[in-house]
């Protein structure tokens, strides 16, 4: 229980790499998700889940994580 940030690999070291995330509680704790050094995911440092959230993210260039 608590709070979860789980930081990404560098995109540079994973190209065409998925990760899917899924978030299955309804706690009011946070569940993170941070890019790692300097990229991005999306054009930010990091993601939110809220309840029931599923996020899907993708490695397709160096520095930055998209969202699928």
């Amino acid at each position: 229980s608590g709070n979860v940030t789980v930081t990404l690999p560098l995109a540079a070291t994973v190209l065409g790499k998925r990760y899917t995330f899924t978030r299955t509680d309804a706690s009011g704790n946070t569940a993170t998700v941070a890019a790692g050094g300097f990229e991005t995911i999306g054009g930010g440092a990091d993601i939110t889940m809220a309840q029931d959230d599923v996020l899907v993210l993708a490695a397709v260039q160096s520095g930055d994580w998209i969202i699928l």
